[in-house]
């Protein structure tokens, strides 16, 4: 992936791109984030824009929308929760194609927690993805390494073991992580 690859979640790896873009390390960069952007890892939050995104936008703009219906809860992230204060339940999103074309915003579910999703899937019986009864707490792209440090990769090396081979042992964004992993040891381990 031309950008980098989507390890250790949306704002560090959209710090240490934008470093790496700039060679500007900012000082209120955390330590994580200095120290990956210092030894030039190739990592990027661009994937979501890219793969689902700006396809997304596109039918939309096919379709001739002017509804967006969006499945976002606040409590998922800081990001969602200022979206949300910010903006509600419904809002429109002026020049969302271009020029003048815009589109209402619906998220419905924005103030419901986890238990409330539970609660609706159970009380309309509607069918629950296998991936939660092995622990994913969420689910998205299977070689996605933005959880990476809730446990993400180990539940796919157990959960999915030849998935797991092939992303860390086949790909360049395993060896990404493979860096990043002698990179914090080196620091983070020996420094101790």
């Amino acid at each position: 992936f031309a950008l980098g690859w989507p390890i250790f979640g949306k704002n560090i790896a959209s710090n240490v791109e934008r470093a790496n873009r700039s060679g500007n390390i900012r000082p209120q960069m955390s330590k994580l984030e200095k120290l990956l952007a210092k030894n030039k890892l190739h990592i990027s939050a661009k994937c979501a824009h890219y793969i689902q995104e700006k396809p997304s936008k596109k039918i939309e703009k096919d379709l001739n929308s002017d509804l967006k219906i969006i499945g976002l809860r606040a409590s998922e992230s800081r990001a969602r929760v200022r979206l949300w204060v910010d903006h509600g339940d419904f809002y429109k999103v002026k020049d969302y194609f271009g020029k003048k074309k815009e589109i209402w915003k619906l998220n419905p579910i924005a103030t419901w927690t986890e238990e409330d999703v539970w609660e609706y899937h159970n009380k309309y019986e509607i069918p629950r993805c296998k991936l939660y009864d092995i622990g994913y707490s969420r689910n998205g792209c299977w070689s996605c390494a933005m959880g990476i440090r809730n446990g993400q990769l180990e539940r796919l090396r157990f959960g999915h073991p030849k998935l797991f081979k092939h992303l860390i042992y086949k790909t360049e964004m395993g060896k990404e992580i493979f860096r990043a992993e002698k990179i914090l040891h080196k620091t983070f381990i020996q420094e101790k």
